[in-house]
């Protein structure tokens, strides 16, 4: 009787780590959300350029960046006449939205 004691007792210390449960989570290799393609074209002006003018897009491209959230270009190519913008052209070029 004392040995069967024995024998149930280190079945428990034997087996007692075993029993544990594990949460197996999914390698991550990449970001989990897909960035949004936006352009930010630079700030046309009636008159000469003015440095605060690029230094506002400058700001706005860099928290865009900085959200994570955006891939961010200038998009300057495309432009062309900004009396006539041809939007269908961004849409080709990759861009989902653009900031005017």
């Amino acid at each position: 009787m004392v040995h069967r004691i024995a024998v149930f007792i280190s079945f428990i210390f034997l087996f007692s780590g075993a029993a544990s449960a594990q949460i197996k989570l999914p390698d991550v290799t990449g970001p989990i959300v897909k960035k949004v393609p936006i352009f930010v074209p630079d700030l046309s002006s009636v008159g000469a350029p003015s440095p605060m003018g690029a230094e506002f897009v400058n700001v706005l491209r860099n928290d865009l960046r900085n959200a994570a959230l955006f891939d961010v270009t200038k998009g300057g190519a495309i432009i062309g006449d900004v009396n006539n913008i041809s939007f269908q052209a961004f849409f080709y070029a990759g861009a989902d939205y653009l900031v005017a």
